[in-house]
């Protein structure tokens, strides 16, 4: 099973940020690396994040959720990186669906909620975030014709 970085971000959310991490914690997946980017909270979202792991980057102004998601891939060593926000609670088996998903669908470059999209070209794989485009490249080196097409839709 490859080892999977979860990426949490969180501005403020102190109150939801325990029962997230928990259950990221508790998920049956063990093979896990949790790093949560702190988006210069006011409230106790620092202390909460550091009762789960010791990866905590803690910003010193609010930069917003990409900088907070990208300043935790390059964190990441994972062999698939999973973007959570403070206010999701993961099932027990949602990172093995993912694991899962990715193995059926080897062409697959991203996995959002329900649905994959699939980097075959421009067309194909629809509209995808810079920052998904960008985890591509990190992961595969060279960036490919389909990442470059997408950078250019952003």
């Amino acid at each position: 099973m490859p080892q999977i970085s979860v990426v949490v971000t969180a501005h403020n959310n102190a109150g939801l940020l325990a029962r997230c991490l928990a259950a990221v914690v508790e998920s049956r997946h063990r093979d896990l690396e949790l790093i949560v980017v702190d988006d210069a909270s006011a409230d106790e979202t620092v202390m909460t994040a550091k009762r789960f792991t010791d990866k905590v980057i803690a910003f010193e102004s609010h930069r917003g959720r990409n900088a907070a998601r990208m300043a935790g891939y390059t964190l990441a060593k994972g062999d698939l990186i999973i973007n959570l926000d403070a206010d999701v609670v993961v099932f027990p088996d949602t990172f093995e669906k993912v694991i899962a998903s990715f193995a059926a669908h080897p062409e697959a470059i991203s996995y959002f909620e329900k649905y994959i999209k699939v980097a075959r070209g421009a067309e194909e794989a629809g509209r995808i975030k810079v920052a998904t485009a960008v985890l591509a490249e990190l992961r595969s080196g060279e960036p490919g014709d389909e990442v470059k097409k997408l950078r250019m839709q952003e």
